[in-house]
């Protein structure tokens, strides 16, 4: 029994050697990774700025619902069988 006790805590300590080890080495990453982010994020804020004035465009050359609704009733009305 104690055997394994002791199996169990040499793999716990291993998996702890290996976590602790790639958590330098993401910390070592950082300086390097920090900048790509930013510039990533500079790129996702123009395009979300092009995406926004794209849609503020798109919607003020589409004529409102109701006023389509209206011109479409009017030439129903007109075409519509008189009887």
């Amino acid at each position: 029994r104690q055997a394994l006790v002791i199996k169990e805590a040499e793999t716990a300590l291993a998996a702890s050697v290996d976590a602790l080890t790639k958590a330098v080495a993401s910390k070592d990453d950082l300086p390097k990774t920090l900048p790509a982010l930013g510039a990533v994020a500079a790129k996702v804020a123009a395009s979300a700025a092009e995406a926004r004035t794209a849609a503020v465009k798109a919607a003020s050359e589409v004529p409102s619902a109701k006023h389509m609704h209206e011109v479409l009733m009017a030439e129903y009305q007109k075409l519509k069988p008189k009887g």
